[in-house]
């Protein structure tokens, strides 16, 4: 996980109201990722002021690709700040009716093929253990 200090254009840090810094977090690869809300109030859009451009923000727990936890302010729910291919990922799953909190998610690198650059996606993580047989449950003797 990635965090940096928003700053002004002078370089000064913009601030919270009680006299925090404003820390954007953005995934890197092998973070995973819970959402915390579901639906359409999952994915949130940030419009910058006088200007047609905008970001998208969600709400989640977050480990690292080390396992470790992501906590900020002793909070262990942030904000993750997603790129429009992330956002994508996300709003298909929802347009899908998928409870998406209900899922563990991580971030991976591929190449585009149209675009030949290295890019961070997401997706729900595929279950990774082999389901049980019903020669699991018979005692053996």
């Amino acid at each position: 996980m990635k965090a940096e200090v928003i700053k002004n254009k002078d370089g000064q840090p913009y601030k919270t109201t009680d006299g925090k810094n404003l820390v954007d977090f953005t995934l890197e690869e092998g973070d995973v990722f819970i959402p915390s809300f579901t639906g359409n109030n999952a994915i949130i859009e940030k419009k910058q002021k006088g200007s047609e451009f905008s970001t998208w923000v969600i709400k989640a727990k977050v480990q690292d690709k080390n396992g470790k936890d992501i906590v900020k302010d002793g909070e262990k729910e942030i904000f993750i700040k997603l790129t429009p291919t992330q956002k994508n990922a996300i709003q298909k799953e929802i347009d899908k009716h998928t409870d998406i909190n209900q899922y563990l998610w991580n971030c991976y690198s591929y190449i585009s093929k149209k675009f030949k650059k290295q890019y961070l996606g997401v997706s729900i993580q595929k279950e990774r253990i082999k389901a049980k047989e019903f020669e699991d449950f018979v005692k053996k003797e």
